[in-house]
């Protein structure tokens, strides 16, 4: 299906959406055709036999030709099932598409990683994950490998030459829009749980069972023998005697008691056998495309190292694993008895395990990756104002237009800033709800895109490869005994820490403070807020401060390192009563008003002289 031209992402998506819904019902109607002509085909051909049985034995050349239509029908339904299947995933994928653009939270399908997030990160603080999110916005991924990859990316920069291949395979992907597909279509039949891949890949690494004992094997390549050419002779009347059924059960009896080995190893596979089925389709749409980025070509070569390809190897496994679930069908105990099914499998399922021992982990971790560039491919596709970032080597972060990534296209409000050189602090001032917080998020969700190589909110973003600290969402604690004062302190603590670390290693660091220790009175604030910033300042971090609090922005020593801007409002009264608007642009300066008492007239809390009054005498 081809790209509408000139369309914007969303109307694409929405034109792609409609196009696969009309495909879907044309799909589910011939599928519905065919599901009435096998049954008419089955049924017909029943009859056949029971005339043939009763009048005349022509009738079942009759049926023989009816099956053999049944089963070409069966072939064709299955084959438009399967285009179906496809058709449903793609639409789905274009509406996710439009609720991604739209952030329309609600209806958007939220998937929690299972990857540990360590106490001190920046995930909660910028809306990393959970509702409304950086990873509800981009993952969507099916699988959690991709998912945990790409929150580990989000957690920590990446070294520039990472985040340098990160940004062209990114940009290579963001044009194949094939590819992403595939990749979502065939996810569709991979499990959405860590556990699974973990505990395969802990089978894959474990040491052979069935292969140390070849003389069970072969005795299983032997024992059948007995009772086929006993049930032959019985059945050619050579005797009279079942003999073959003695053999039978002494099949059923060694399969269950030899074989024990073979139905463990079984059982350690093919329990999972829906966590990775889709495997081989995922690596085979990774192998199939001629990449030019140098990340995307060495992904391909570590799923065709050592001549051994992932992606034939999976179908492989897919197949042995169909042979594997023969054991819950009504003819296992049959099979089992002539055959020595069980062990058979086993064997066959520990070749394969010989075959791929040492790689499978490797497979899965690059199949992850692939992941997370995707959705940030996807990310960059949907949003083509935005830009790579470019890497420098200076203690500074500039940005032009950059805006909060969360928020709709059209709604986010964009500004020009600069944080740093080292020794400088950028200090935002504002009334409540001018958009102080929103802005902090903004630089710290773009600062952490651009050190995964995605593209950011901005037209234009330059910053050195630095670690981020925080401190902007606050929780106290009734259980552990935190009041809100000390957890905002062991939060300090932590950013102190990250940012002493950084020192030692000689990386640059940026510190975010929202609001910095409002719980506490405004005189001790100032004096604790004055010294954490010095502090944080002292050890060459750069970073940008938010308060609504003017006494902290005005004391001497902070005004003489500070950058000043502020966010504010515009209040008026109408006919209706007050009203209140903000703009959320930056402006140099100062805050010159604040708005706590206005916001109270506004919501109905005072009379519109109360507040003067209070005023007058405090």
């Amino acid at each position: 299906m081809s790209l509408p031209n000139q369309a914007t992402p969303i109307e694409t998506y929405r034109q792609r959406s409609a196009s696969y819904q009309i495909e879907l019902e044309q799909l589910r109607q011939r599928s519905d055709r065919f599901a009435n002509l096998r049954l008419v085909l089955f049924g017909t051909a029943l009859f056949a036999v029971i005339f043939g049985f009763a009048n005349a034995p022509w009738w079942f050349v009759v049926a023989a030709a009816l099956l053999i239509g049944f089963v070409w029908i069966l072939i064709q339904h299955n084959t438009v099932e399967e285009q179906r299947q496809r058709s449903q995933a793609l639409y789905q994928l274009n509406q996710y598409g439009v609720q991604r653009l739209e952030r329309d939270w609600v209806n958007l399908p939220l998937r929690l990683p299972s990857l540990e997030i360590p106490a001190d990160s920046y995930a909660n603080d910028l809306d990393l994950v959970g509702r409304a999110s950086l990873l509800h916005l981009l993952g969507h991924l099916p699988t959690a490998l991709g998912l945990d990859t790409l929150l580990s990316w989000l957690l920590a920069p990446a070294t520039p030459s990472t985040i340098t291949s990160r940004q062209q395979a990114i940009a290579e992907l963001a044009q194949n829009l094939q590819l992403r597909e595939d990749l979502h279509v065939a996810a569709h039949h991979v499990s959405a749980e860590r556990a699974d891949f973990e505990q395969f890949l802990v089978w894959t690494e474990q040491p052979a069972r069935v292969l140390n004992r070849m003389w069970v094997v072969w005795l299983a390549r032997l024992l059948p023998i007995g009772p086929i050419a006993g049930l032959v002779a019985y059945l050619a009347g050579w005797t009279n005697v079942p003999y073959w059924l003695v053999l039978f059960i002494l099949n059923i009896i060694v399969s269950n008691g030899l074989g024990l080995w073979a139905n463990q190893v079984i059982m350690a596979v093919s329990a999972r056998r829906k966590g990775f089925a889709g495997f081989g389709a995922l690596f085979r749409a990774i192998n199939e495309p001629q990449f030019q980025a140098t990340l995307l070509r060495q992904a391909q070569s570590q799923l065709t190292a050592n001549e051994v390809r992932a992606d034939h190897q999976m179908a492989r496994l897919s197949r042995l694993l169909s042979l594997a679930d023969q054991r819950f069908s009504y003819f296992y105990i049959v099979l089992q008895g002539f055959s020595l099914w069980n062990i058979h499998i086993g064997w066959l399922l520990e070749r394969w395990q010989r075959d791929v021992r040492g790689q499978a982990r490797a497979w899965l971790t690059t199949l992850g990756e692939i992941e997370a560039l995707a959705a940030l491919a996807t990310l960059q596709a949907d949003h083509p104002n935005w830009t790579q970032a470019q890497l420098q080597t200076n203690d500074q972060v500039i940005a032009t237009g950059l805006a909060h990534p969360l928020l709709r296209p059209d709604k986010a409000v964009a500004n020009d800033l600069s944080i740093g050189p080292a020794g400088t602090l950028f200090l935002i001032t504002g009334s409540n709800m001018a958009g102080k917080s929103t802005l902090m998020r903004a630089i710290g969700l773009n600062i952490v895109l651009a050190q995964t190589g995605s593209v950011v909110c901005a037209s234009n973003l330059q910053l050195p490869v630095l670690r981020l600290a925080t401190s902007m969402r606050i929780n106290d604690s009734l259980e552990q005994g935190v009041s809100y004062y000390m957890a905002e302190l062991l939060r300090l603590k932590m950013v102190l820490g990250e940012v002493e670390q950084a020192r030692a290693a000689g990386q640059p660091a940026l510190f975010l403070l929202d609001e910095i220790l409002h719980g506490t009175n405004t005189r001790e604030r100032t004096v604790a807020a004055r010294h954490i910033i010095a502090r944080l300042i002292g050890l060459g971090a750069i970073g940008a401060v938010s308060t609504h609090d003017l006494s902290l922005a005005t004391a001497p020593d902070i005004a003489a390192i500070s950058q000043p801007w502020y966010l504010t409002e515009h209040f008026e009264r109408g006919e209706d009563g007050p009203s209140m608007t903000f703009d959320y642009q930056l402006r140099a300066g100062l805050a010159p008003s604040t708005n706590a008492l206005k916001l109270m007239e506004i919501v109905g809390l005072v009379d519109q002289d109360v507040p003067l009054n209070v005023a007058a005498n405090s």
